[in-house]
């Protein structure tokens, strides 16, 4: 292709391009040499004048051997390789910093453990002496209440013997005056319960007497009810046979009616019958008169018909007379 470009060149023309055949052993050539090639088309568009000389600077710039994709694919490895020297610098970077981190917290950990420990041991020795303190004042408070309480008892004992005291000479006190009060009872109560008998007696006499009248007055009570008793009896079989004539009298009374009413409706059907027949005759009368005086009127308005046509024709045939004669007498 350089060489010619170089001969369109010395003839002082525009390089067309390379032709359909050179492009198309240029594409099986390099689809040979590249596998991603090796599905491209047989025929190929022609190229620019643009890309024609990129095409030829490209080759003239290849030396023997050489082989432009292999050259990318070097450039990319070195490219690679120095960027994978930079990461693994950085990483060596980073793994100094990753150390003097982990020293610095292990002296933290190391510094805030010494810290926890004395902190620790302070709060012990303080414990312990609050322990103390507590143990003390507990056994002097035991001391205190055991004295008072020693105290309250012997206080308490004084007053139970004192109580003890003053309780015999109140129950002593109390029996005099059990003594002297059922004296005075027995002295006051006498009359009273004289009284109380003698009210016992009369209480007992007047039940007696109550009860001997309840006794009459119930004996009495029952015969005056067995009396209403047989009253009622009586009155309900009187009552009883007085319905049932009662009874009797209105269903014949019901009966007769009945009988009566029945006459009075096959009486009334019969005269609704004849009504109905009158009526029937007088419609059939009616529609009768109807259909006279409707063909009477209608005979009546023809002749009025014909009259007025009769009364116009004469008219005409007068009024041609008069016409006729009206002439004669002009023409004479």
């Amino acid at each position: 292709s350089s060489r010619v470009g170089a001969s369109w060149a010395g003839r002082g023309g525009p390089w067309p391009g390379p032709s359909a055949n050179a492009m198309a052993t240029a594409v099986r050539r390099s689809a040979f040499m590249d596998p991603v090639l090796k599905q491209a088309p047989a025929s190929a568009e022609p190229l620019l004048k643009s890309e024609a000389r990129r095409v030829q600077q490209a080759d003239a710039a290849l030396g023997n051997y050489e082989d432009e994709k292999r050259i990318l694919y070097q450039r990319h490895m070195d490219s690679m390789a120095e960027v994978f020297e930079k990461a693994r610098s950085c990483r060596a970077g980073f793994q100094a910093q990753y150390a003097e981190r982990e020293k610095l917290i292990l002296d933290q950990l190391a510094e805030m453990s010494a810290s926890t420990d004395a902190s620790t041991v302070a709060s012990l020795e303080r414990l312990q002496t609050y322990a103390v303190q507590v143990a003390e004042s507990l056994a002097a408070r035991r001391r205190d209440r055991k004295q008072k309480l020693k105290e309250e008892l012997a206080a308490v004992q004084q007053r139970l013997a004192k109580n003890e005291a003053q309780r015999g000479s109140l129950a002593s006190a109390l029996r005099t005056l059990q003594d002297g009060t059922e004296a005075h009872i027995t002295s006051g109560m006498g009359p009273v319960l004289e009284h109380l008998e003698e009210h016992r007696q009369r209480l007992a006499q007047e039940k007696e007497e109550r009860e001997k009248h309840y006794s009459q007055y119930c004996s009495a009570l029952k015969e005056h009810f067995v009396g209403l008793r047989k009253a009622l009896e009586t009155q309900s079989s009187t009552r009883k046979k007085i319905c049932e004539e009662s009874l009797e009298k209105a269903r014949r009374a019901f009966a007769d009616r009945h009988e009566v009413d029945q006459r009075q409706e096959h009486a009334m059907h019969i005269r609704l019958e004849h009504l109905r027949e009158k009526l029937r005759v007088l419609r059939a009368e009616d529609a009768q008169e109807s259909e006279k005086i409707t063909r009477d009127m209608l005979q009546f308005m023809d002749h009025f018909e014909r009259g007025i046509v009769e009364s116009h024709s004469k008219q005409e045939s007068n009024k041609t007379h008069l016409m006729t004669l009206k002439a004669t007498m002009m023409v004479e």
